[in-house]
């Protein structure tokens, strides 16, 4: 089962293991990390936004996390958000191990 440590505002760790396929979104919350989720997970409002600090985001077997779809990127683009490290975990599922951060750490 892949490992997921999460980074929290307050810069505390939190691990959990999950099931592969699990939601990032659902996986921070089922740890008790307050995270914002104004659109309740539906993918555009931009509010769920983690960095992914390490493990890869793509398509392949050997990432982390599923790559999300070409209009989640554009709804990342126009709040401004970099596309290159951060996900709207809403839209991406966990494949292998990874560490993620929320906003302000």
């Amino acid at each position: 089962m892949p490992k997921v440590i999460i980074k929290d505002k307050d810069w505390n760790e939190h691990t959990i293991e999950v099931e592969k396929g699990t939601n990032l979104l659902a996986v921070i919350q089922d740890s008790g990390v307050d995270i914002n989720s104004s659109c309740g997970g539906g993918g555009w409002c931009s509010t769920c936004v983690v960095r992914v600090e390490q493990g890869g985001i793509g398509d392949t077997d050997n990432e982390a996390l599923s790559a999300m779809d070409v209009e989640d990127l554009q709804t990342m683009e126009e709040n401004g958000l970099d596309t290159t490290n951060q996900v709207l975990s809403c839209q991406c599922f966990i494949k292998n191990d990874c560490r993620i951060v929320l906003p302000d750490c």
